[in-house]
């Protein structure tokens, strides 16, 4: 929460729409609404190892894309204080 509270503080209101991709609500919205993505490591890691190595669910080796990864992003930046900030192609 520090990092959007970062931006919207030392940003023009309405500058950047920001989104906290965290918890069990994980949505991006359509492509071009969102301009800047706060994370943590784990959650980039296991969409990642979700969507290449799969996981199991009910004995079934299951793969799911990975919403993030599927972005061509523009800048990403990850902070030690284990944030990543996402920037698409806006």
């Amino acid at each position: 929460m520090q990092w959007q509270a970062e931006i919207l503080n030392h940003t023009l209101e309405n500058t950047f729409n920001v989104t906290v991709f965290y918890g069990q609500n994980k949505k991006l919205g359509n492509d071009g609404e969102i301009d800047i993505v706060l994370t943590t490591y784990a959650v980039v890691e296991t969409a990642w190892r979700r969507q290449q190595s799969g996981f199991k669910r009910r004995g079934d080796l299951v793969k799911e894309k990975s919403l993030l990864h599927q972005i061509p992003w523009k800048r990403v930046v990850l902070d030690e204080g284990s944030y990543v900030v996402f920037r698409s192609m806006v």
